[in-house]
């Protein structure tokens, strides 16, 4: 994978997640997915375009991975993030 491809799709990923746009957001942050499943910002990305969607259980799942790779990124209290998807239910 050609570096700047995956800059390309991070960037990409993130603005479709800032414009709300959860379906793409998902499908570059699934391509960087397939090429770095480890890339823990991608797997915080899909949390929120999970939540977006309204998948909650997807969200969850995510955020699970999320914990896993990077708690600082997860937040410092790593139940928080499943409270707040719990509430949202």
């Amino acid at each position: 994978m050609a570096p700047e491809a995956a800059d390309l799709r991070l960037f990409l990923a993130q603005a479709y997640l800032v414009s709300r746009i959860a379906g793409k957001t998902r499908e570059h942050a699934n391509w960087l997915l397939a090429k770095r499943p480890t890339l823990a910002p991608t797997h915080g990305m899909l949390t929120l375009a999970s939540v977006l969607d309204g998948d909650l259980p997807g969200g969850r799942q995510h955020h699970e991975r999320l914990r896993t790779l990077s708690p600082e990124i997860a937040g410092a209290d790593p139940a928080a993030g499943d409270r707040r998807l719990a509430l949202a239910a």
